[in-house]
């Protein structure tokens, strides 16, 4: 399929049908990674993998681990096939193996093998991490990739909170053999309808091959926009030196350890929502965390669609990731408030000042009870029933101002408590989340840049993007989960203070404030796609190498003559 560009900076430059493509295939990857959150837990428990809900997370962060783990031995592998074979039939080949990987793991009871499906079929032969970055890029072109990456990435991130919200609604309904067969067969429709739009919809940008400057590639289906930005084999620096220009690094581990704290908040938000109220946890039930999910789902959709694609444009990438990194570690901060351990805050306030209240009573009742005897020796017996009265409305005094105490402290109980804790829950998931992913899609479109500076490999140099980015993503649940449940289990929040939630929370929220500190400090705060430089902010950060390289290319370019449109 050959498919010329526009030449026009108003909207995506192949059209909109390959930027709906690529939105599906991104809600069918999101689906088969992140739908398993909800219900992880509950799947380990009744399929006989851990014997209890606070311990399910030592077998829960192996699922989701297992689709990270199988993305590294492969990711850079789809990078050269995306170079060599196109773009097109490698992402057919990944969302067919999504949808065969679903189907898979809904029949899948025994540990080994859903770990293997989740590997292989969903990690392994999922090329999507590889090849999301370029084809973005190539679809969009470069002054609206961004618009376009959020429109692409906001179905995702949706489909991250909705898909673990309708896969705890449908968990176990198609019976209790095989509890996770309806949430996986969505995960396969998904799969299906990703493979036929891309068919479709999604044409082949797969730069030219072997130097060709005249808009053709070797089998005609390319962009022809890419012709000027080629470089000729003298030109072009080694793949570890390209890897090795400032800031490719920097920006490769922050996209790692992003990677790491927003997976790590998938398994540990939903865990955190079942775990006991003894432990620290809400309590919630399937239904109640899909719920809880799907409204912060709905909240983030609002936010993608509406404002963060013009959010980054206005505020730029290098402020839009510190923005958002600062913003996601301020509220993981606010979880552990929501729960027992941040009621008890408030609790305690209340139930402080009940006793002031309570032990001002009983000095009362004393002064009383030495008044009454005094009455009743002066006058007689007849006083007694006073004094018996008097002790009466003391007790019932002090309850009732416990009660009050309570009250006006804001601290709810029973049905009324867990809900309003849900209800706060998805709120704050919601702003944090859509936080993480402010920051995620300006470092995304940095790598994207940088990539693009060298056309004829740029899938190689995603590959190894989505590389590190994976080993980041493959912790993030292998560590938060097991350590959710340690914590849980060992300081709990009805005895232990400060309790296991709050640290494993706080340290979270440190986690991602540091990285907008380490971007704030060490990236530049302009990029641009330019083959052979990167143009920062401040004069004095440039490097002479680069500086050295921009003469020759220049003057090659300008004796190439531009393709028409």
């Amino acid at each position: 399929m050959i498919r010329k560009v526009k030449d026009s900076e108003s909207g995506p430059i192949l059209g909109w049908k390959p930027v709906i493509a690529l939105s599906v295939c991104n809600s069918a990857h999101f689906y088969s990674l992140c739908s398993i959150f909800s219900y992880a837990g509950f799947l380990a428990v009744d399929c006989g993998w851990a014997p209890d809900r606070d311990r399910s997370g030592y077998v829960a962060g192996l699922l989701p681990t297992a689709v990270l783990v199988g993305r590294l031995f492969t990711s850079i592998s789809w990078g050269y096939a995306a170079d060599r074979i196109g773009r097109r039939p490698a992402m057919i080949a990944s969302m067919a193996a999504v949808a065969l990987g679903n189907l898979a793991f809904g029949f899948a009871t025994n540990i080994y093998v859903a770990i293997g499906v989740r590997l292989i079929l969903l990690g392994m032969c999922n090329g999507w991490v590889s090849l999301m970055g370029m084809c973005t890029l190539e679809v969009a072109g470069e002054a609206y990739q961004t618009q376009v990456f959020s429109y692409i990435i906001s179905v995702g991130s949706v489909t991250a909170t909705l898909g673990p919200a309708i896969a705890g609604w449908t968990y176990g309904v198609l019976g209790a053999r095989f509890p996770a067969l309806a949430p996986s067969l969505v995960g396969f429709g998904l799969g299906i309808v990703a493979v036929a739009v891309t068919y479709a919809w999604l044409p082949e940008t797969v730069p030219a091959r072997k130097g060709a400057v005249d808009g053709s590639s070797e089998d005609g289906t390319y962009m022809e926009q890419s012709a000027t930005r080629t470089p000729t084999r003298q030109q072009q620096k080694p793949l570890r030196a390209a890897l090795c220009t400032h800031p490719f690094p920097l920006v490769m581990f922050l996209r790692s350890g992003h990677g790491m704290a927003m997976f790590a908040a998938f398994d540990v938000v939903p865990l955190w929502a079942i775990a006991t109220a003894r432990a620290g946890g809400l309590a919630l039930v399937e239904e109640e965390v899909g719920s809880m999910l799907a409204v912060s789902s709905f909240l983030q959709f609002l936010f993608t669609v509406s404002v963060m694609g013009a959010l980054v444009r206005r505020l730029g990438l290098y402020c839009s990731l510190i923005l958002g990194c600062a913003l996601g570690g301020a509220f993981m901060l606010l979880f552990p408030l929501i729960s027992d351990e941040g009621s008890s805050s408030a609790a305690a306030a209340a139930a402080a000042a009940a006793a002031a209240a309570t032990a001002a009573a009983t000095a009362a009742a004393t002064v009383a009870a030495t008044a009454t005897a005094s009455v009743e020796a002066a006058f007689g017996a007849n006083a007694s029933d006073t004094g018996t009265r008097g002790t009466d409305v003391t007790d019932s005094s002090g309850s009732t101002v416990l009660a009050t105490a309570a009250a006006a402290a804001g601290v709810p109980s029973g049905a009324d408590e867990r809900y309003w804790q849900a209800a706060a829950a998805a709120a704050v998931y919601a702003v944090q989340s859509s936080a993480m992913l402010l920051g995620g899609t300006s470092l995304v479109s940095m790598s994207n840049v940088l990539c693009a500076r060298d056309p004829s490999r740029s899938g190689a140099l995603n590959g190894i993007v989505a590389f590190t980015e994976g080993i980041g993503k493959m912790l993030g649940p292998a560590l938060a989960a097991p350590l959710l449940a340690i914590a849980l289990s060992t300081r709990p929040a009805a005895t232990s203070s400060p309790s296991g939630v709050l640290l494993i929370f706080v340290g979270l929220g440190v986690g991602i404030g540091s990285l907008a500190l380490l971007g704030l400090i060490g990236l530049p705060r302009r990029l641009t796609n330019d083959v052979h430089s990167v143009e920062l902010a401040r004069p004095s950060e440039r490097f002479a190498p680069l500086e050295e390289e921009r003469e020759e290319p220049s003057a090659a370019a300008s004796s190439r003559s531009a393709p028409s449109h």
